[in-house]
């Protein structure tokens, strides 16, 4: 299997597409993936799931960090070669590989190749706001136009914001 990409080129730079996608390479010798993996997004201690399988496969194998993954207290691959990881912990953040190994030794095994990332928000604080209030109270005038920004903290994913009155909440 290939996985692509797009590349966009002009005088100041180059990109690449944020999502990748599979072309998927079938032969009667090569396994052929028909449940791609997707990257996941999960709480730190929560659980994270990946579906994997292949045709024409002699055995699917999940690796993390060039580490073949077995079944323990960690990780559980079933029987249908869906992963499950829990908890999840920093140190299980990183690229998990999906293999489809061939049959044949001179045909190519398939790999997939998934994220895991642990989701986080950080904290608003005073430069959060442009221009940042100069103290607790702030005095508008009424019918006077006035204008703040709000910076979105860094978070994955991605927070939404909006604005709420405090005697809302």
């Amino acid at each position: 299997m290939a996985f692509t990409l797009v590349r966009a080129i002009n005088d100041v730079g180059s990109v690449n597409s944020v999502e990748n996608f599979a072309l998927r390479l079938s032969d009667d010798d090569t396994p052929y993936i028909t449940t791609l993996p997707r990257d996941v997004v999960v709480p730190e201690n929560g659980t994270a799931y990946f579906d994997c399988s292949y045709e024409n496969a002699a055995s699917v194998e999940w690796f993390f960090q060039n580490e073949p993954l077995e079944n323990n207290n960690k990780y559980t691959i079933y029987s249908n070669k869906s992963l499950l990881i829990s908890p999840v912990d920093l140190e299980d953040t990183g690229f998990y590989g999906c293999k489809g190994k061939s049959f044949d030794s001179m045909s190519p095994d398939q790999v997939y190749t998934v994220q895991l990332q642990i989701s986080h928000i950080d904290n608003m604080t005073i430069e959060s706001f442009d221009p940042q209030p100069l103290d607790d109270q702030n005095v508008v005038t009424v019918h006077d136009p006035f204008d703040i920004t709000c910076l979105a903290p860094k978070g994955l994913p991605r927070p939404k914001m909006w604005w709420e009155n405090q005697k809302d909440m």
